[in-house]
């Protein structure tokens, strides 16, 4: 019985998302040979072209980003591993002190 609810809710949605796909004023062909046509008339359509083909290999893998994060991150880590020792030694070395002074 569940099933039956499940499967008919998909197939509603289904439904519905196909009629807005056929709902085009021009056929997927004709956009097509459009789309090819203004290629060839522009010479290829170079203002169509991905930023990432002048881009090197470190921005367009977005190595300097990750290099940045990563630097960042480190720091943050190092920072915390300091204060915790600053912590300690303030803690445990001035409970030392008192106890061998007195």
């Amino acid at each position: 019985m569940y099933f039956c609810l499940f499967f008919s809710s998909y197939k509603k949605t289904a439904v519905e998302l196909s009629a807005v796909f056929k709902d085009q004023i021009v056929s997927p062909l004709d956009q097509a040979i459009y789309w090819t046509e203004y290629a060839i008339r522009h010479k290829g359509a170079p203002h169509f072209r991905p930023a990432s083909k002048n881009q090197n290999w470190l921005q367009s893998g977005l190595y300097d980003i990750i290099g940045v994060v990563v630097f960042i991150i480190l720091a943050a880590i190092i920072c915390v591993i300091l204060a915790i020792r600053v912590i300690y030694k303030l803690f445990f070395n001035s409970k030392n002190k008192k106890t061998k002074t007195q």
